[in-house]
C-alpha cells in the first residue's frame, strides 16, 4: 500500500488479519527488507540471525540465497566441474556503458562433475585488470585450501603462484634443530670425504642438488635446518684447523729455538 508521507510499503496479511510490513522504499529511494527505516540503498535486517526457534534447528539463517537458474528434477546435470554462479559487480567500458567483462565477482564453484546433490563447492574471487577481462585471482576449495593465482594447491593449505613479501615468516619444525652436531658422539665427516662427495655429485652431502630443487622446490624450514647443520660442521672444521695450527706454531717455535742455540 502507499504511505503518502515519505515511504512505500509492501505488506503481507496473515490468517488472523495482522498486517506486517515486509519491504519499504524510503523517500530517498533506499530499499529496506525487514526494516522500515533503511539507511542505505539496500538494508536487510533480521533478528536471531544465528538461531532458529523452529522445530528443525539450523546453524545459519540465510539472509540472501543465490541459486543456479538450472532448477529441475536433477539440477546436478547442469553443474559440472568448474561451473560457477554468484555475484558480479560490473564496471564500464570507454563508451561508457556497463561491461560484463569488466567485473569483480564472487562465485561458488562446483569442484566435481558427478551427479547428485551433495556437491563439493568452493569459492572463487575474480577481478578485472586494465584492458582485460575478469580473471580468477583466489580460490578457496571445499576442503579449505587456498590458492592465489592458481586453483591447484597440490594438497597444501596455501599455494601462491608468484612472488610474496612479508615482514616476518615463522616456521616451527617438529624435527630436532641440529645442535646435535656439537654433541661428543656426532660423527663429523672428514674433509677428504666431503671433497670426494663434491667431486662425484656436484653438491654438499645432505643438501639437495640443483636438479632436485628445480623439480621439487625446497622446504624453507628443512633447508634452514640443513644449512645450519653445515654451518655448525664448518665451525667444527675451523676449530680443528685452529688446534692444528696452534700445534704447528708450537713446533715451529721449538725448531726456531733449537736453531738459535746452534
Amino acid at each position: 500500500y502507499n504511505n503518502y508521507n515519505t515511504k512505500y510499503h509492501i505488506s503481507t496479511l496473515n490468517l488472523t488479519g495482522a498486517l506486517t510490513k515486509r519491504l519499504t522504499i524510503s523517500g530517498e529511494g533506499n530499499l529496506g527488507i525487514g526494516t522500515t527505516s533503511p539507511q542505505g540503498r539496500l538494508q536487510i535486517l533480521k533478528s536471531n540471525l544465528f538461531s532458529d526457534n523452529s522445530s528443525t534447528k539450523t546453524s545459519i539463517d540465510n539472509l540472501l540465497i543465490l541459486q543456479s537458474p538450472y532448477v529441475g528434477t536433477d539440477p546436478a546435470l547442469y553443474n559440472g566441474t568448474g561451473y560457477k554462479w554468484g555475484i558480479q559487480l560490473w564496471g564500464r567500458n570507454d563508451l561508457p556503458t556497463l561491461d560484463a567483462s569488466k567485473a569483480a565477482a564472487i562465485y561458488a564453484v562446483s569442484e566435481d562433475g558427478e551427479l547428485g546433490y551433495n556437491r563439493a563447492i568452493g569459492l572463487a574471487l575474480h577481478t578485472s585488470p586494465f584492458d582485460g577481462v575478469n580473471v580468477e585471482r583466489l580460490r578457496i576449495s571445499s576442503k579449505g585450501d587456498v590458492g592465489i593465482g592458481t586453483i591447484d594447491t597440490k594438497g597444501y593449505k596455501l599455494a601462491v603462484a608468484g612472488n610474496m613479501i612479508a615482514e616476518s615468516v615463522k616456521v616451527q619444525l617438529k624435527s630436532a634443530w641440529p645442535d646435535y652436531v656439537f654433541k661428543d658422539d656426532y660423527k663429523l665427516t672428514s674433509l677428504q670425504e666431503t671433497e670426494k662427495h663434491i667431486k662425484e655429485n656436484g653438491h654438499l652431502q645432505g643438501i639437495p642438488s640443483a636438479a632436485e630443487v628445480k623439480a621439487e622446490g625446497i622446504d624453507l624450514g628443512e633447508m634452514n635446518k640443513k644449512l645450519l647443520q653445515k654451518i655448525e660442521e664448518l665451525t667444527l672444521y675451523l676449530i680443528q684447523k685452529d688446534h692444528q695450527n696452534e700445534l704447528l706454531n708450537k713446533r715451529i717455535e721449538k725448531l726456531e729455538q733449537a736453531a738459535q742455540k746452534k
